[in-house]
């Protein structure tokens, strides 16, 4: 609707005398939870039809927020992330992988718990967090061999101009990267730890070609990122040393030993 002129488009008076049956798919229908918000800012009518169908209106908002292409993903990273808070048993681990990447004609459910619907999007936006700082860096560094891209940089929601298949891509590939991260955690009080070899053949092997090119771009995006925030905060360290002397709980230690 917001693309339709000013004078076509439906009076909130209109949309609000539908049919509440109408009203309820239109709710079904928004593309995100911040559309949804704006919604029921804007209309006491729709938030009390909201109140009615909650869950159903939220579960149905995330299939749409997070695509086809990637909800599957998705909702593997969340039922995987108890292995993270637990002793990762291997069995575990191996009965997931056994059937991870095969096709699935519909999704494991039509409708979430709020509680999911809540943890779903709460990893969606940090996966989306990551692909924009990614899509961000990397227009940064072409920008010194194209000096068209510089405008780009100018206006933060215009690197955002990176949509359809190609996004996708992206956020599969951080999707990928936090499962393979949950399954592969190396825990300090884990028994029985599944060596490189082993991950690599047992995750990276059922990847076609292209994901696995995905997997690793954004891979050493990352580690390039956490070695250059270690050495910010390490060289931060050294010049705080310099000018104000050890911090005290280093004196106290020393004179400790």
């Amino acid at each position: 609707m917001a693309s339709l002129p000013a004078s076509a488009q439906p009076s909130s008076s209109l949309l609000e005398s539908l049919p509440v049956e109408i009203q309820v798919h239109i709710l079904r229908s928004l593309p995100d939870v911040k559309t949804l918000g704006s919604l029921l800012r804007a209309s006491p009518q729709y938030l009390q039809v909201y109140q009615d169908v909650r869950e159903d209106a939220i579960s149905q908002i995330v299939c749409n927020q997070i695509t086809p292409a990637i909800l599957p993903l998705a909702i593997n990273v969340l039922q995987q992330s108890y292995l993270r808070s637990h002793r990762r048993p291997r069995s575990k681990v191996l009965e997931f992988l056994e059937t991870f990447k095969e096709p699935q004609s519909i999704l494991p459910q039509n409708t979430f718990s709020l509680e999911i619907s809540k943890r779903l999007l709460k990893t969606h936006y940090i996966v989306e967090y990551f692909a924009d700082a990614f899509i961000t860096d990397r227009l940064n560094r072409l920008s010194k061999y194209i000096p068209q891209i510089a405008p780009l940089l100018v206006d933060a929601n215009a690197t955002l101009g990176i949509l359809g298949i190609e996004y996708h891509r992206l956020t599969r590939a951080f999707y990928h990267l936090e499962l393979y991260g949950t399954l592969f955690y190396d825990s300090e009080i884990a028994d029985d730890v599944i060596t490189a070899q082993e991950q690599s053949s047992l995750f990276l092997a059922k990847l076609p070609d292209w994901e696995i090119e995905e997997f690793l771009c954004v891979r050493e995006y990352l580690l390039d990122s956490l070695s250059g925030y270690l050495d910010q905060v390490e060289e931060d360290f050294i010049q705080d040393y310099v000018e104000d002397g050890p911090p005290t709980d280093i004196v106290k230690n020393q004179c400790v030993k």
